[in-house]
């Protein structure tokens, strides 16, 4: 089966031929593009949550040495793990993977974060992962230009 033949039973079908399967593979982390992340950004260094509305902001707001050290492990809105990497000066966020299935551990994060605040909030359980991202609004990381 040529690539074309494959690529064509793809478009019918969905499902890679067995013949070209060696010629597709998944990207990478660092080639998946920023555009793919559902902001705001969710940042956790070791029980210290930040909440970003831009990757901007959360890339300049970690400082390098701490990424070195692995202290963060981030989110976007969407439960997508981030790969937190660092250019030596500041941060460097992108998807670590295609599909978000860190959900559960955005919750948590998102439940302890509005709890600790006294914030009024509907059942954790009952409350979709979008709308306890909405009740951490207030909590939203402003640079100090943009107070």
């Amino acid at each position: 089966m040529s690539l074309r033949e494959a690529s064509e039973s793809y478009l019918r079908c969905g499902a890679i031929a067995p013949a070209v399967r060696d010629l597709v593979r998944l990207p990478r982390p660092d080639e998946l593009p920023e555009w793919m992340l559902n902001l705001p950004l969710i940042i956790n260094n070791h029980g210290d949550v930040q909440i970003f509305e831009t990757v901007s902001d959360a890339e300049s707001y970690m400082e390098a040495v701490d990424i070195r050290n692995q202290e963060y492990v981030g989110y976007d809105a969407a439960g997508r793990l981030l790969l937190i990497a660092t250019d030596g000066r500041i941060g460097v966020v992108r998807p670590a993977e295609a599909r978000p299935s860190h959900q559960e551990e955005v919750r948590k994060l998102l439940v302890r974060l509005i709890l600790a605040a006294r914030t009024p909030m509907p059942d954790a359980s009952s409350a979709s992962l979008s709308e306890l991202v909405e009740l951490t609004r207030r909590f939203r990381y402003r640079p100090w230009g943009r107070r």
